[in-house]
């Protein structure tokens, strides 16, 4: 699978992001020991150069791998169904041995540890007097690790495909249906926990970001229960609706044409809310640094959680409810 083009790709555009980053930890060592922002001698004009060099390379590099990620599912969902035999989806193709999957999970964790190097260099570069420099450097070192580990796992996946062996693709989970059916609410104990889970943190985290302009900390945590709950429910059960079939459990299909890419809105709404959330912890964490820029900053991230969190819970609702009950 090495000589794919497709895996040539992603392998030779991960090297790439790699080559960078080792240069912007090269860059960044001299800032960390040396910043001082009390000085003016030629020394601290130079290391903020460096700085801005630095920043600019880490940002563009950052925005790649998150992109990185969507462009590896469409890879995994598209191409890899047509040349591994048995896969019809994302599920059969990453599951043809035990790095693909991981693979995923690693891209989708680091893209939250991104969205912070990158808010708060956006924060220190609103700021004349960089408030938040040397401090932010100190994130590219898990941030080379983690893209280091994208680069050997990624190696792995694909190296150790064997296109003669038949995958198996996502198995399916049989629900009885109702009188009329429609499939039952409550299929089982499992599924009636994470919807009740679902909406409880939904309605607590709409009314907290309504009329609560602090509280950052216990957002965050209700958010990650909330966004939690709505993958297992969106997974469980209203997926069901999307795709018309009580027995079809799968997430990767809703990245389709044929469902007019809805995935990529939930799990899009998904990272929108984390990241916001998170970006509200970090001003109150570093407010003190920062100038009048975080309280109007703070307003518009609030706002942009809950309309957020309001489109992540009525959107599901919104295929459970239209489904006219056709397969």
């Amino acid at each position: 699978m090495l000589t794919d083009y497709w895996v040539i790709s992603l392998l030779l555009s991960q090297f790439c992001s790699l080559v960078l980053l080792t240069g912007a930890v090269l860059l960044s060592n001299q800032i960390i020991k040396r910043w001082s922002p009390g000085c003016f001698d030629e020394l601290q004009l130079q290391l903020e150069r460096r700085s801005y060099l630095v920043g600019s390379i880490v940002h563009f590099v950052l925005i790649f791998q998150i992109a990185s990620l969507f462009m590896f599912l469409n890879v995994a969902n598209h191409h890899l169904t047509e040349v591994i035999k048995g896969a019809m989806c994302a599920d059969g193709a990453l599951g043809v041995n035990t790095f693909g999957k991981n693979l995923l999970y690693l891209k989708m964790g680091a893209v939250l540890v991104y969205v912070v190097y990158l808010f708060l260099n956006y924060l220190d570069n609103s700021e004349p007097a960089y408030p938040l420099t040397p401090l932010k450097y100190w994130l590219i070192y898990p941030i080379f690790v983690l893209v280091a580990l994208d680069l050997v796992v990624m190696v792995l996946f694909f190296y150790n495909i064997e296109p003669d062996v038949i995958a198996t693709c996502c198995s399916v989970k049989f629900v009885v249906t109702g009188a009329q059916g429609y499939f039952s609410l409550f299929a089982s104990g499992f599924t009636t926990g994470w919807l009740v889970l679902f909406g409880v943190s939904g309605g607590v985290l709409v009314l907290l970001l309504f009329f609560s302009s602090r509280l950052h900390w216990l957002k965050l945590i209700i958010g990650s229960i909330f966004i939690t709950s709505a993958i297992f429910s969106l997974k469980y059960f209203f997926v069901k609706y999307i795709y018309g079939l009580p027995s079809h459990n799968c997430l990767y299909d809703i990245f389709w044409a044929k469902h007019y890419f809805v995935g990529y809105l939930f799990f899009g709404g998904y990272y929108i809310l984390a990241a916001s959330l998170i970006c509200l912890v970090l001003l109150q964490l570093f407010k003190a640094r920062l100038g009048n820029l975080h309280p109007k900053l703070m307003q518009k991230l609030r706002w942009v959680s809950f309309w957020t969190t309001l489109i992540l819970i009525f959107l599901p609702l919104a295929f459970w409810w239209h489904w006219d009950g056709t397969l």
